[in-house]
C-alpha cells in the first residue's frame, strides 16, 4: 500500500513520513497562494479553490470571499 494511503484505510501511519510531509507542503504552499491573492484577483482565487477542493459551487464562492468585519469597540 502506498505511504499516503494508510490514513484513508484507518490503518496507523507515521505523520512523520518524510513522503506525507512533502505532500501535505505541497498543499500548503497552495494554500498560502490562495491566502495571499488579492481581493481583485478572482480569477486566480477562484482557480485555487477549485484546485484545492476539487468542486466548488457558486453559493461556495460567496462563504469564501464574504468579507466579515468585527466591531471590536461594541465587544470590548
Amino acid at each position: 500500500m502506498p505511504t499516503t494511503q494508510p490514513y484513508h484505510s484507518g490503518q496507523i501511519y507515521d505523520p512523520n513520513d518524510p513522503t506525507l510531509v512533502n505532500e501535505q507542503l505541497k498543499y500548503l504552499d497552495v494554500l498560502y497562494d490562495f491566502n495571499m491573492t488579492r481581493p481583485s484577483e478572482m480569477p486566480k482565487r477562484q482557480a485555487l479553490l477549485t484546485q484545492m477542493l476539487a468542486e466548488i459551487g457558486e453559493h461556495d464562492r460567496e462563504y469564501f470571499y464574504k468579507n466579515e468585519r468585527i466591531d471590536w469597540e461594541k465587544i470590548l
